[in-house]
């Protein structure tokens, strides 16, 4: 695969035709909404401006317009072919095209890679053609565009039988056309608008890399949806996220299906611990790219972007109408991780001198119904608020208040725009007396009904600005490794086998600096003794075989081994224990390694492949946190510092590592190092490293390092 994006000059020639050819189209029209029949309705209902060409034998004619039997009799070349015709059709079709009849085709037609193995192939074959042509190929299996802006619904989705349809800033591309249409009409039906709407089905040629890329270079368009399935060109797709990221265009994705990063390896815990979601997320999140959980979040994290300025903070202040849903509020705002903002001493002293004896100063702040007496209070409140300084954007929870309501909410926009802070109005009641287009202006604050649609959207919203914030500029080299130690490591991995032993695992990791337990392999017990002499006991004791993978499940392991006697009894048990258990394993000898006695936090750090995403690596404490909690975070490689330090502090135990309860700070720093490098040499070793378990990871106190006790790494 190339890797390469397709020219924005391209796609816009695309989307922005002066001629269509409508392959398949219908002339019976009468029958109602089919395929065949309502990509002619469309354009005539919008008005396209350019030509149109129906192809059909069966017809002369089509609403007045002239139909031609074959692509080869229409008179001129034409931008974009629309095939609304059965899948055994298309590939002779497309043949046609190439011959410099067509610049690009859409394939509405189904019947390719999603119904098997034949599927595949003859969508294979579209993909030459196009390539070998110099042609466009949006599709198979897709329901076409609808370019919002300059009107051509190239299309037969139930989006146009909508009326007054409105163009917006909001490019909306999908991998599947079904939830393009339903999620297309139910924002429309909230008074969203789009510029717009491509559905890219199969990607046998143009993909949702390519499309994103566009909708980041049109002006027209400010905020991406993108609902995706799979990922074709993990490479494409990163560079058209980073692209628009510079340009402060946020992406929002649904993701939606389990790809085949599901099924992943068990042979390490990190691998075990790996799933498509987990890695999607962690991909997402180290890109810039916003996560919708459900349809109507992604719908209103997407429209925040269109009404509200970004916030320079994560305060949030609440000022409500109703008591209990500031309590409801701060609540949900709690739930989804967010945090409500600290008042000042001095701004709760100033409100404590505003309010009456039975309202309590405090974010979240409820009127308590002052209001109804005093016509200035709430714009009081609502200064207060902004002009704290944690207090980054305001939630104003509004009930049905009759005509209050449109003072207050008039009085919060304008403090809001004095302040220069985001405000966000949540109405509770149904609709309320006047609509908000009319009490506000048109566009100028969010509005919203949902509590949990409201907080969802924020959390996006503030979630970009920290985006935004940390990637400035991006860079993915973060560390600076010789010529030298590259190829030490490489003779390393050149002499290993599938699965390298926990020793050979160290001398790996060792190459790279990250700090390994002192130890040495021994032939006898003999040896094992002069080993304990020089590393200093007590020591511990493992077995050495490329066959036992997990050394503990037969009983391959002795630690705290305090004397010689100790040792001969100790390594003459393990011999004999793996050569009854599995008397075809070859094993090389007892590894004798240095107790870590001094305390520390354990932890795993690991790399597994994601068939997707490729080499992520991975970050949680030990034990219990692992196993059973799964309290891991991930991120793909190679990382940057920032994405390191993210890793760290986004898991549940992040607070046993800064000191919890009178234990010291861990060294923090020390582990950003290690994951810092251990990315580097996976993504140096790409092809060849598999997996990479570090279990445990001992991390000491603040300023004394850590130190890896096992690992292991498996090749392929």
């Amino acid at each position: 695969m190339a890797h390469v994006l397709i020219s924005v000059d391209r796609l816009k020639n695309l989307f922005e035709p002066k001629s269509v050819a409508l392959v398949g189209q219908s002339g019976i029209l009468s029958q109602g909404y089919d395929v065949t029949t309502t990509p002619l309705i469309y354009l005539l209902k919008s008005k396209f401006k350019g030509k149109i060409f129906p192809v059909n034998p069966n017809y002369h004619k089509i609403c007045g317009i002239k139909c031609y039997a074959t692509l080869s009799e229409i008179p001129e070349q034409v931008d974009v072919a629309l095939f609304l015709v059965s899948a055994n059709k298309v590939i002779p079709l497309l043949e046609e095209c190439g011959q410099g009849k067509v610049k690009a085709v859409v394939i509405t037609s189904s019947g390719f890679a999603e119904t098997g193995e034949k599927g595949k192939q003859d969508q294979s074959i579209i993909r030459s053609i196009a390539e070998k042509n110099g042609m466009l190929v949006i599709g198979p299996n897709c329901n076409g565009y609808m370019n919002m802006i300059h009107g051509i619904p190239l299309t037969f989705s139930p989006i146009m039988e909508r009326d007054n349809l409105i163009p917006g800033s909001i490019g909306f591309v999908s991998q599947s056309g079904a939830i393009l249409s339903g999620i297309g009409v139910r924002a429309m039906e909230q008074g969203i608008g789009f510029s717009y709407l491509i559905g890219t089905g199969n990607e046998a040629h143009v993909d949702l890399a390519d499309i994103i890329n566009f909708m980041v270079e049109d002006r027209h368009t400010q905020v991406i949806m993108a609902l995706i399935e799979g990922i074709k060109d993990v490479k494409k797709f990163l560079e058209a996220a980073q692209k628009a990221l510079k340009k402060k265009k946020p992406i929002i994705v649904l993701k939606i299906g389990k790809s085949d990063s599901g099924i992943r390896s068990a042979l390490s815990h990190t691998g075990s611990l790996a799933g498509s979601e987990k890695v999607n997320e962690a991909a997402f999140k180290q890109n810039g790219i916003l996560i919708a959980e459900e349809t109507d979040d992604f719908i209103e994290s997407t429209r925040i972007f269109t009404q509200s300025i970004l916030p320079n903070g994560d305060g949030i202040g609440v000022v409500s109408t109703s008591g209990g849903m500031a309590g409801l509020i701060a609540d949900l705002i709690h739930k989804k991780g967010l945090r409500m903002g600290s008042l000042s001493k001095r701004s709760l002293n100033d409100l404590s001198k505003m309010i009456r004896w039975f309202a309590v100063a405090k974010n979240p702040f409820d009127f308590a119904g002052q209001f109804l007496r005093e016509e200035s209070f709430p714009r009081k409140v609502f200064d207060l608020f902004l002009r704290d300084k944690d207090i980054a954007l305001l939630i104003v929870v509004m009930t049905p208040l009759q005509k209050h309501e449109t003072v207050i909410m008039r009085e919060a926009r304008d403090s809001g725009k004095e302040f220069g802070k985001p405000v966000i109005f949540l109405y509770l009641g149904g609709k309320p007396e006047y609509k908000p287009t009319d009490m506000l202006g048109k566009g100028d604050f969010p509005f919203f009904t949902s509590p949990t649609g409201c907080v969802a959207a924020i959390r996006n919203l503030i979630r970009y600005r920290i985006f935004l914030n940390r990637h400035k500029p991006i860079k993915r080299q973060t560390i600076s490794i010789s010529s030298s130690v590259r190829e030490a490591a490489l003779k390393i991995l050149a002499g290993a086998e599938k699965r390298m032993t926990e020793r050979e695992a160290k001398l790996l990791l060792a190459q790279y600096k990250i700090p390994v337990t002192r130890e040495k392999l021994a032939g006898n017990v003999d040896e094992a003794k002069i080993i304990s002499k020089y590393l200093g006991f007590p020591v511990a004791l493992k077995i050495e075989s490329p066959d036992i993978l997990h050394k503990t499940e037969v009983e391959g392991v002795r630690l705290n081994i305090h004397s010689e006697k100790e040792l001969k009894i100790a390594f003459n048990e393990i011999l004999s224990k793996v050569k009854l258990d599995l008397p075809n394993a070859e094993v090389r000898g007892i590894l004798v390694q240095e107790m870590i006695s001094r305390g520390g936090i354990e932890a795993i750090v690991g790399v597994s492949r994601d068939p997707q995403w490729g080499p992520t690596i991975m970050f949680g404490l030990g034990g219990i946190l692992t196993e059973v909690l799964e309290d891991v975070s991930f991120r793909i490689c190679p990382i940057t510092e920032s994405d390191a330090w993210e890793m760290i502090q986004e898991i549940k135990g992040y607070k046993l590592l800064q000191g919890f309860r009178g234990r010291p700070k861990a060294d923090l720093e020390a582990v950003v190092d290690i994951l810092l490098k251990l990315s580097q040499l996976t993504t140096d070793f790409e092809t060849r490293i598999t997996e990479v378990d570090i279990n445990p990871l001992v991390i000491f106190p603040e300023g004394e390092g850590c130190i890896v006790i096992d690992s292991s790494v498996i090749l392929g």
